[in-house]
């Protein structure tokens, strides 16, 4: 039997969902100040970026949102833009706390304009946990997980 959720479960994963697209949209905006909103002050946070089953794999570590913030701020200002794309949201609540997964879809041009050497595209998977902070949820764990690339990486530092 499907349990159907409460008002209040709906309106949880309303605003998680809120949290998750703007954090996105903040970061490819270079809206920092808006970005930091979305964090807790500490996040776990791991990227495994390579498809390759054998590569070994750095377990995620804890730092401090605003650490995390600057370093999007460094490695953002060698692209022109970005656009990540999220999809297949599934979000579960559990009172305070909630976990999230979700596709995207991410491009990466470099500066100074589009060449066909000048990109780079990844698709992946991100887990994320919140944890409702003085009636605000917000990311407490960003784990992303590539499945594949295409374009150039090496204009984009690892």
């Amino acid at each position: 039997m499907i349990a159907h959720p409460t008002p209040e479960t709906v309106a949880d994963k309303i605003a998680i969902q809120e949290v998750l697209n703007d954090l996105v949209m903040a970061a490819d905006e270079r809206d920092w100040e808006r970005l930091a909103l979305r964090f807790a002050d500490n996040v776990e946070i791991a990227y495994h970026t390579t498809a390759d089953p054998d590569a070994s794999v750095e377990p995620p570590v804890v730092r401090p949102a605003k650490d995390i913030i600057a370093d999007w701020t460094s490695l953002f200002a060698h692209t022109r833009g970005t656009q990540h794309s999220l999809t297949n949201q599934v979000i579960e609540v559990d009172g305070d706390t909630a976990t999230s997964k979700a596709y995207v879809t991410s491009f990466h041009v470099a500066l100074p304009r589009l060449n066909a050497d000048q990109w780079h595209q990844t698709f992946g998977a991100y887990r994320h946990k919140y944890q409702k902070i003085d009636g605000v949820w917000r990311v407490t764990s960003m784990i992303y997980k590539q499945l594949y690339a295409v374009g150039n990486p090496s204009f984009f530092p690892h």
